[in-house]
């Protein structure tokens, strides 16, 4: 006869469980930005902060391009 199965042991036992889907997410959205109405002026500057801190990667990566292909010879 066969050994019946062992309980696992430990954390996670199991493993993950399924997540329940959001209820009211609209909701939630309009409490977070009654929470954040006071700082609507912050949020556009995170908001600029972040579109110029893109630009300011791909403008790096572009002049180091150009540095490599154009002043750096292969030996």
């Amino acid at each position: 006869m066969s050994k019946p199965a062992r309980e696992a042991r430990g954390p996670m036992r199991g493993g993950p469980k399924a997540m329940a889907k959001p209820s009211n997410l609209g909701d939630t959205v309009k409490r977070i930005a009654r929470y954040m109405k006071d700082e609507k002026w912050l949020l556009v500057i995170v908001f600029f902060a972040i579109i110029i801190s893109s630009l300011a990667n791909i403008i790096g990566i572009s002049a180091l391009q150009i540095v490599i292909d154009d002043f750096l010879h292969p030996m």
